[in-house]
């Protein structure tokens, strides 16, 4: 909701299966993953992302190092951590 407040057309995936589907039938500027969705997480969720250019910024309840290296390694753009400042997002989104 604030990203389209902010001036972003957004559009949202239950799960990692219907994000598959979503990006092979569109065009994306950004993605903001979760890691934890159910079917396909977000880490595998990145090989598709990647495949079509689409900048990816997880943003995730997992805190531990492991995962924001692994996330970063894997060739994602910025790795935030719930709970967030929404300003801190847009400006993370903004950058990308």
């Amino acid at each position: 909701m604030n990203l389209s407040v902010a001036g972003y057309h957004c559009d949202a995936a239950e799960d990692g299966k219907q994000a598959v589907q979503m990006i092979h039938g569109s065009s994306y500027d950004l993605a903001i993953l979760d890691i934890m969705l159910p079917e396909i997480d977000g880490f595998a969720l990145y090989e598709h992302m990647s495949t079509k250019g689409i900048p990816v910024i997880y943003l995730s309840a997992k805190t531990d190092i492991q995962s924001k290296v692994k996330g970063l390694r894997i060739g994602a753009e910025d790795y935030l951590t719930k709970p967030f400042e929404v300003l801190e997002l847009l400006v993370r989104a903004e950058a990308q």
